[in-house]
């Protein structure tokens, strides 16, 4: 699977340091009335795979805008329909309308619909990050850009846009893809739900030809 337009430049995922000591660098911050230098660590993807379960009633967006993400670059039109379900409710219209333009799910209209959702739905999670310039303590470089998220929610919307975490569509665990091509959580899994849709397609295709013959 090759990077799509749903994936963006990967860059360092910063929240606040507990402490000097856990913190990988610095940067400055402008908060209502002063000026202040805030410590911050970096989020590693495994750790949005390992506090997966803590997100709250946001769990079933973020499952769903992952694999809303990999319905769409794996053209998997058996789980558009769901995905598309799955994250609705945070749609900001809840509905697809812009304009004359209704939503509509017949034919290749579902792709460019699955588009408007994520963007919609991604933009939205992510109205509380904002890219900042911070120096690591790491290296010598005068500075260096990144995104910081307020919370650690925020900050696992982040690693899901950038591709850092994904999920199986076929057992539906979180992960983090050692390659950017690599969309299952094990190549046995890979196999398992390319036959099972394989199959449904075929299945599909008969169903369609049976109807055209009736008509």
């Amino acid at each position: 699977m090759s990077r799509g337009p749903l994936h963006s430049i990967t860059l360092p995922i910063l929240v606040a340091a507990d402490t000097r000591e856990t913190a990988d660098g610095e940067s400055t911050c402008f908060p209502p009335g002063h000026t202040s230098f805030t410590a911050f660590r970096i989020v590693n993807p495994s750790e949005v795979v390992r506090r997966g379960g803590q997100l709250g009633k946001e769990e079933r967006l973020y499952r769903g805008i992952l694999q809303l993400a990999r319905a769409y670059e794996g053209k998997d039109e058996r789980a558009i329909p769901v995905a598309i379900e799955q994250v609705r409710p945070w749609n900001p219209s809840n509905r697809i309308q812009v304009g004359t333009i209704r939503e509509d799910w017949t034919g290749n209209k579902k792709w460019e619909g699955a588009r408007w959702v994520y963007s919609s739905v991604m933009t939205n999670a992510l109205q509380t990050a904002r890219l900042v310039t911070w120096w690591p303590y790491k290296g010598d470089r005068i500075s260096a850009p990144a995104v910081y998220c307020p919370d650690w929610k925020t900050a696992a919307f982040v690693a899901a846009s950038m591709g850092c975490v994904r999920i199986c569509p076929k057992c539906k665990k979180l992960f983090v893809p050692p390659t950017d091509n690599v969309a299952y959580c094990t190549p046995a899994h890979g196999v398992a739900y390319r036959t099972a849709l394989s199959r449904w397609r075929k299945k599909a295709r008969q169903e369609k030809a049976r109807r055209k013959a009736l008509c």
